[in-house]
């Protein structure tokens, strides 16, 4: 794993911001598969384009994982907190994220999912949340990066 500014990334979000920072990734531009993620690569976008990110072995390290229920998810996220949603009709966020990493994941079923994340939340321009589809938000210290891959309902 390569190191940036001297720091070894700690967790898997900061393995994957430091991969998009660097240029990593394998730079095709296709669309996502749900394969894809089974393989160990999730799919980012980046210049409105999706990219593979290889995928770092042992899952989340040193985050702890929430398993949340229910269909209309209201969530103020905790630093070093995995939440793993199901599928969702809607998404509330009500915490700004601005100091920590957080992990996000859900799935929009036929009907998209409303998401409503915090206006302070720096993310890449035009992220448009869809039907069957599988979502990872990652955020540290109030950026995003959203990984999405397309799931067979």
């Amino acid at each position: 794993m390569k190191q940036m500014n001297n720091l070894e990334p700690k967790t898997r979000l900061e393995y994957f911001l430091n991969q998009i920072a660097e240029g990593g990734g394998s730079g095709e531009s296709r669309l996502p598969t749900l394969t894809d993620a089974d393989n160990g690569k999730l799919l980012g976008v980046q210049n409105k384009r999706f990219v593979t990110v290889d995928a770092p072995s042992g899952g989340v390290d040193g985050m702890v994982r929430e398993n949340v229920s229910g269909r209309t998810v209201s969530l103020t996220p905790v630093d070093n907190h995995y939440y793993v949603c199901g599928t969702l009709d809607s998404l509330t966020v009500t915490s700004n994220m601005a100091i920590g990493a957080y992990i996000i994941r859900f799935v929009s079923g036929s009907t998209a999912t409303v998401v409503d994340l915090p206006e302070t939340l720096e993310m890449p321009d035009g992220i448009v949340f869809e039907a069957s589809t599988r979502y990872e938000i990652n955020v540290l210290d109030g950026s995003a990066v959203v990984y999405s891959w397309v799931v067979t309902l």
